[in-house]
């Protein structure tokens, strides 16, 4: 994509209001385009359609989905529906397990106005097949971020902010915020510091 148009989509993307829980309805005039560069046409069309696909079922059920685009062919190579506020469990691990030669971008869609989660880019970082991740607003605010290597042996993403982490609990401890607005900004120091650091831009 044009440098511009990547700057325009990442400037609506980062300033998206995210992350309060409000509850999203499906934007049925958005192109859920993801346009990156380093990849051919079929690839791009594929995540394309895929963002769309998931939005679109997040639209109707409420649900989150996930589709597993090959990040050479475009196709998609398995789908999952899964609850409310999760999709990938058991059989996606098993699937990768058993194409461990192949890349793939795991596009699923978010009905809440969140970003990524932590979840989400554990799950990236730590498998070595999935190379691209995406989180896609059902009201077409598209998330995409992708690795640069595999990481092993994190457990505890704490670890690798503790400034942050430690200014954030003694404001808790201090009574300055709840626990859950700790729970909360503390995911959001983990996820934009990954995204910061470790994550391509």
């Amino acid at each position: 994509m044009q440098a511009n148009k990547k700057q325009k989509l990442k400037a609506a993307a980062n300033s998206a209001i995210r992350n309060t829980g409000k509850r999203l309805s499906f934007n049925s005039n958005a192109s859920f385009e993801i346009s990156l560069d380093g990849y051919d046409d079929k690839v791009l069309l594929g995540l394309s359609k895929a963002s769309k696909r998931v939005a679109e079922l997040g639209g109707k059920d409420g649900k989150e989905h996930l589709s597993l685009i090959n990040l050479e062919t475009g196709k998609e190579e398995y789908f999952e529906a899964g609850s409310e506020q999760f999709v990938g469990g058991s059989d996606l691990f098993k699937f990768l397990s058993e194409n461990p030669n192949k890349k793939y971008a795991f596009i699923h869609n978010h009905n809440e106005d969140g970003y990524f989660s932590e979840r989400d880019l554990t799950t990236l970082l730590t498998t070595d097949n999935i190379t691209m991740f995406a989180a896609i607003r059902i009201d077409g605010v598209c998330y995409v971020t992708e690795k640069t290597e595999t990481l092993k042996n994190v457990s505890f993403w704490d670890k690798l902010f503790p400034d942050e982490i430690n200014s954030l609990n003694k404001k808790y401890r201090d009574g300055i915020i709840t626990a859950g607005e700790r729970t909360r900004m503390r995911e959001e120091i983990i996820v934009d510091g990954l995204l910061k650091n470790i994550l391509k831009d």
